[in-house]
This record gives structure tokens, C-alpha cells and sequence, in this order.
């Protein structure tokens, strides 16, 4: 098990080229110490932007019933806030480990108790929209002819 462990751990921490290498390993990415508030800074904003869109996305006549429709804004709710709300947190433990500190296990429960939940968020948003794909309106079986919108040269 743990060689699995290292081999997907390997995968991921690519962050140096093998001497005598002919190419560039697919997952490399070496590390910057300049680049990674803006890395974090950016994780966030994109989770705000797509959990927002996900909020104003649905229409309340899309939803057979109102609970489905708040579970659906609440938990597209979470997924907006949950990434601006764990950028510091991360931000705060990659600083500790720069200063050789002891990491604080607040904040590694923290940021992973918000990454858990993003995480349900994301998988509960799936298994919903799935899910109302059961109830669809009479227009959704319509037929259309597209050679008709098809310019022909």
C-alpha cells in the first residue's frame, strides 16, 4: 500500500527534471516561493467565481420542489465561500513550515475540515443536478430539425 502511496506522491511532487531526462515530466511544476500567494489568491477567486455562477445560474422553476432549490443555493453558496475562507488558512501553514514552527494542528484540521466539506459541496451539486434530470418539461423532447440551421455552401 504504501508503495502505491509513493508512486502517486511521486507523481504529484514533480518538481525536478532527472538528470539525462529527454523531456520534461508531465506533472512538473517547480516550486516557487513568489508564485504561491498568487496561486492561492487565484484558487480563491476562481472558487468564488464558479460557486456564484452556480447561484445565479438556476433558475427557481428549474426545482420540483423548494427544498431542492435551497439545497441547491446553499450548498452553491458553500462552494463560493469555502475557497476564500481556506486561501489564509493555507497561506498561514505554508509560512509556518518556511520558519521550521511546529504546525499548528488547528489549522491543519481547519483547512481540512473546509476542504472536506468543499468537497461534499462539489459531489452534492453533481448527484443533484443529476438528479433533476427526472423531471423534465414537455420541450426537452422535442425534435429539431438541424439541417435546417445548417448553412449549405
Amino acid at each position: 500500500m504504501t508503495r502505491i502511496a509513493d508512486i502517486f506522491l511521486g507523481i504529484i511532487r514533480t518538481e525536478t527534471i532527472p538528470p539525462g531526462a529527454s523531456r520534461v515530466p508531465t506533472f512538473y511544476a517547480p516550486k516557487t516561493v513568489r508564485g504561491y500567494y498568487g496561486r492561492m489568491v487565484v484558487y480563491a477567486m476562481f472558487g468564488a467565481i464558479s460557486g456564484i455562477i452556480l447561484y445565479i445560474g438556476v433558475k427557481p422553476s428549474s426545482f420540483p420542489t423548494k427544498l431542492e432549490l435551497n439545497a441547491w443555493r446553499y450548498t452553491s453558496l458553500a462552494v463560493a465561500v469555502i475557497p476564500i475562507l481556506s486561501a489564509p488558512i493555507d497561506i498561514m501553514i505554508g509560512r509556518r513550515d518556511r520558519r521550521n514552527m511546529p504546525k499548528s494542528f488547528l489549522l491543519n484540521f481547519a483547512f481540512g475540515t473546509l476542504f472536506l466539506l468543499h468537497l461534499i459541496s462539489k459531489l452534492f451539486l453533481l448527484v443533484q443536478a443529476v438528479a433533476l434530470l427526472r423531471i423534465q418539461p414537455s420541450t426537452a423532447y422535442l425534435v429539431i430539425d438541424w439541417p435546417l440551421y445548417v448553412p449549405h455552401v
